[in-house]
């Protein structure tokens, strides 16, 4: 499961890409992690807290976010391409649910459904050996545990119907209505905040990744992963995903409120530094003539 070091040695803070083989052992390994109760069922404390389980299933939102990655993982889709129809209603799709229920039921790995908004709380707690999360999670629970980065991600194993490592894949979106009052100037935010120097600069404040390939050849990422380890199989994570559509709208006052203050936001932060680039400056030149509204 782990990564070897230069002397041929397992590190223990490293899974492999491909860490776990198939749903068989990914069964046999969240169950040695389970300390369990007299009920079979993960221990819990005397006030109520699970002492140590395998695996974490939240029941937040929609209810189905536990089982749609392990869908995929089993040779299915949970939709269809334009996102309008559900396409795991077939034996790929009901082996997966069947897993899910299992995992729970009959191997009782994962604690009580509690109502918390994420996983992470009781992972960063180390109540917890393995969650279902993003890409964009790690740099919350380092945050949250004060530099804990004792983990790492891997893709999902594949069912006894699917085929090699896979997860699920979406983009977040920036659009522009129809009633956007200043277009040519939406135009530019969007293509400087999707370009490699946009993202680049998310990299740097928010340590967010990318769905642009370069990115992931430069430097500024080979340099985040030197320094948080558990980013190291990111790139391939996402480019063995299986796409979902996937559409969350972020509109109104705050995204008008920030795209107003981002081009002197923007200048501010170059005093003393280089230049501002050209999307930059258009940003700063158009906020001078007049206030933007998307």
């Amino acid at each position: 499961m782990f990564a070897r070091g230069p002397d041929g040695q397992p590190d223990y803070s490293r899974l492999r890409f491909d860490a776990v083989r198939d749903w068989a052992q990914f069964r046999r390994v969240v169950k040695k992690l389970t300390v369990a109760g007299a009920d079979g069922f993960p221990k819990t404390d005397a006030a109520g807290e699970t002492v140590q389980a395998g695996f974490a299933m939240h029941a937040h939102g929609s209810g189905v976010g536990p089982v749609m990655p392990w869908i995929a993982a089993n040779g299915a889709n949970f939709q269809d391409a334009a996102g309008t129809r559900a396409t795991f209603d077939n034996p790929n799709g009901v082996k997966a649910l069947q897993f899910v229920l299992d995992l729970y039921w009959k191997d009782k790995v994962s604690p009580p459904f509690r109502r918390q908004m994420t996983d992470y709380e009781v992972f960063q707690q180390r109540r917890i050996g393995c969650i279902v999360a993003g890409t964009w999670s790690g740099k919350y629970i380092v945050r949250n545990t004060e530099g804990w980065e004792h983990f790492s991600k891997t893709p999902f194993p594949p069912g006894p119907r699917g085929s090699g490592q896979t997860s699920l894949t979406w983009g977040n979106m920036l659009v522009m209505t129809r009633r956007c009052s200043d277009p040519d100037l939406a135009w530019e935010y969007i293509k400087f905040v999707t370009s490699l120097e946009g993202s680049q600069r998310l990299l740097r404040t928010i340590e967010q990744n990318s769905p642009r390939r370069d990115f992931y050849r430069g430097r500024l990422w080979t340099e985040m992963v030197r320094e948080h380890p558990y980013l190291e199989h990111v790139p391939a994570i996402c480019a063995a995903g299986k796409k979902l559509r996937h559409t969350q709208i972020n509109a109104g006052p705050r995204r008008q409120a920030h795209l107003r203050e981002h081009p002197p936001a923007l200048s501010a932060n170059r005093a003393g530094r280089r230049p501002l680039s050209e999307p930059e400056g258009r940003l700063a030149r158009r906020r001078r003539g007049r206030e933007p509204r998307l």
